[in-house]
């Protein structure tokens, strides 16, 4: 009796440490490698039928010496008609839009390197872009987001957040 005790309890500890395992869920990190900073200032703007983002490197040149090699731009497009959509509260998924290298961001007179990308977005969407630096082997994390509204052609463009 003692014995199947020691065994049940056993068994359980063993199931209940390999459901658990270490707590952390994401992809395991080798020790020492540069996981690229997040960028915290994208921002979108509209200007005449383009989308601009532009956005900061996350600690400059020493970013870029330490392994980051380029941004992957993705966004997502809602329509603003929602009786043409099938689920008007659903978010809309981020596809992969642009990849932009480090080496093609503009320094500016204060040492700061600024991405830009222009987008063409078609009249009556919502788009929300974010950006994600990578280096050879890691992805960093997801940006802020940032929104354009393009209505359609008669109403013109304006920018910022939807209401």
């Amino acid at each position: 009796m003692r014995s199947e005790i020691y065994v049940v309890a056993t068994i359980t500890l063993l199931l209940m440490t390999a459901v658990a395992g270490c707590g952390r869920k994401a992809m395991p990190v080798p020790p020492g490698a540069f996981v690229p900073p997040r960028v915290s200032d994208l921002q979108a703007r509209l200007d005449g039928k383009q989308t601009i983002l532009d956005w900061t490197l996350p600690d400059g040149e020493k970013a870029r010496k330490r392994g980051l090699t380029h941004f992957r731009i993705f966004r997502s497009a809602r329509a603003l008609d929602t009786e043409t959509v099938a689920c008007a509260d659903c978010a809309a998924p981020f596809k992969p839009l642009a990849t932009l290298s480090v080496n093609e961001m503009e320094e500016t007179e204060s040492g700061a390197f600024i991405g830009k990308l222009e987008d063409a977005p078609a009249s009556g969407f919502l788009y929300t872009y974010f950006v994600r630096g990578y280096t050879a082997v890691l992805a960093g994390p997801p940006s802020n987001n940032a929104t354009v509204k393009y209505l359609p052609e008669d109403d013109g463009p304006i920018s910022g957040d939807p209401q």
